[in-house]
């Protein structure tokens, strides 16, 4: 089968390899920059799906919190005061949206059925008439359980994640996740302390063991985060909303007195302390989580900005990697056209040598008598390469050829001119030995008629004997008739007459006096013998 293929072909079959090789790089450069960037952006879905369980969790526990507290006032809020519903809704709505987009993200196949679940049993609690269907204390105990899975989903989360930053962002949140839980904890049993009996021992002793939990995974979630988070959570702490513990749990060294203050709270009575302790407990909840959503929003944003530049150098590898396959196709095609293109013309010019010119050349040499055929076209070669050694060569094959056609040519028609003077001579010399023979025969007859015979006969071997000198002029030889002296015109202008056939014809009436040179005297009367030939 390549055989068939041009030379051209052939080049660039050869050339392709390279190209290919090129091209299969550069595929697999730019399908690795897209899986790294579908990565990043799987990995900012994550951390923003992340996000959203953080804030519906919040939103869900402040919720628990106010309806505890309206349940035990039993109207002192209406419908339209709780702005915690409102809040809870929008939520809900954010993480609806971010689980869209990143349920198919979630690989853990236990995760995705919680999540699953979850999306059901949210959407039958979180009506708009949640409140009519549900008693207080159930709905908050739903709430409460529903947020606990909600932040079950944020450290299964973890479990996703591919790139060390977004495992260690999901680890700082899943850190403070667990803080969250301990001061739900606290407000919890705070709220429950409030709303009993003054001086309940037991309610200190589970604050203590609360704030105690809660210190100590302040504590991991400090060494979890980064130093800007940390000195975030630091500034919490300096602000009363979380405190911080040193030596034993019945010290604290600063931040939130949970102890204090709900001992504070429950001096001022059950509305008033828990109206106060619940306002505080969600503003201090959603403080924790303003820290919490934005770790989770900042590692969104890195692996956003990382799979954009990802994509942006998969889109510049492709512009380069085009460019260098472009080149290297370029590059191919004039190596290609550089080495078939003279070969293409050294074939053409074989071609015209094998069907035109030696044929001309051949035609030339057997038609002696003809014009010699036109020398061969040189082959115009550059460079100096093979290909330009080929076609110098192949031009000095056809400068020789055409020289030894030329040569052979010349040869041959040599030969026949002197086959043409050699038979030439040899009629010329019996002419003259049968016109001497003819004269010694006219000399001694005396009938008339035999001698007119004779007469006749001799001029037949003249005109015979011109044809003879014709031959050699024809063959480039010099005539062996010549005269020294001068010849009178009028015996030139006789003698042309006498080598005619039809010399009766012509009237000779008068030639001025005039002598030839004797050098020019038979070249001129064969040359006059010709004319008046012509002329009758």
């Amino acid at each position: 089968m390549l055989k068939r293929i041009k030379i051209r072909g052939k080049l660039l079959l050869l050339l392709i390899t390279p190209v290919l090789a090129i091209a299969v790089f550069a595929a697999d450069g730019v399908l690795d920059r897209l899986d790294r960037s579908e990565a990043s952006a799987r990995e900012a879905r994550l951390a923003t799906f992340a996000a959203t369980n953080a804030d519906l969790a919040t939103a869900l526990q402040v919720e628990q919190f106010q309806t505890l507290l309206t349940g035990r006032v039993m109207g002192a809020f209406s419908a339209e005061d709780r702005a915690d519903r409102t809040a809870t809704d929008q939520a809900l709505a954010d993480w609806r949206q971010a689980l869209a987009v990143s349920r198919a993200d979630l690989t853990d196949m236990g995760l995705k059925a919680d999540v699953v679940v979850l999306e059901i049993d949210l959407a039958e609690m979180l009506t708009d008439d949640r409140a009519e269907r549900y008693a207080p204390t159930d709905l908050a105990e739903l709430l409460g359980q529903t947020a606990d899975r909600l932040n079950g989903v944020v450290v299964g989360l973890q479990h996703e994640a591919t790139g060390v930053e977004l495992f260690q962002a999901l680890e700082g949140v899943g850190a403070l996740v667990r803080v969250q839980e301990s001061l739900v904890d606290i407000v919890l049993i705070g709220d429950r302390t409030i709303a009993s009996e003054p001086g309940n021992g037991a309610m200190a002793i589970l604050v203590r063991d609360a704030v105690t939990a809660l210190t100590l995974a302040y504590d991991r979630a400090v060494e979890a985060v980064e130093p800007d988070d940390a000195a975030a959570l630091e500034q919490l702490v300096a602000e009363g909303h979380l405190p911080r513990m040193a030596g034993s749990a019945s010290t604290v060294t600063g931040g939130f007195d949970a102890i204090g203050e709900i001992t504070v709270a429950t001096q001022r009575g059950s509305l008033a302390g828990s109206i106060e302790w619940t306002t505080t407990s969600a503003h201090r909840l959603n403080e924790l989580n303003t820290v919490l959503t934005r770790i989770a929003d900042d590692a969104a944003f890195a692996a956003a900005v990382d799979a954009e530049r990802i994509e942006t150098e998969a889109g510049q590898f492709v512009v380069l990697a085009g460019s260098f396959v472009a080149l290297a196709l370029a590059i191919a095609m004039i190596m290609g056209r550089s080495v078939a293109a003279p070969l293409t013309e050294l074939t053409e010019t074989a071609r015209v040598l094998a069907t035109d010119e030696l044929p001309a050349m051949v035609e030339t040499m057997r038609t002696a008598g003809r014009a010699p055929a036109a020398p061969p076209t040189a082959v115009p070669v550059k460079g100096r390469d093979e290909v330009a050694q080929l076609g110098r060569a192949f031009a000095d094959i056809r400068t020789v050829t055409a020289e030894v056609a030329e040569e052979q040519g010349t040869l041959l028609r040599s030969g026949i001119s002197d086959i043409f003077v050699n038979l030439a001579r040899r009629n010329q010399s019996l002419l003259d030995r049968q016109i001497d023979f003819i004269d010694q025969l006219e000399s001694s007859e005396e009938n008339p008629d035999q001698l007119e015979n004779l007469f006749r006969l001799d001029h037949l071997a003249t005109r015979m004997r011109r044809n003879a000198e014709s031959l050699l002029v024809l063959a480039g030889a010099e005539p062996t008739r010549r005269r020294g002296r001068a010849v009178e015109l009028a015996d030139v202008v006789r003698v042309a007459m006498g080598e005619i056939e039809d010399f009766g014809r012509i009237q000779l009436l008068s030639i001025d006096p005039a002598t030839v040179a004797g050098s020019v005297a038979v070249d001129l009367a064969h040359h006059q013998s010709e004319q008046m030939e012509n002329a009758t």
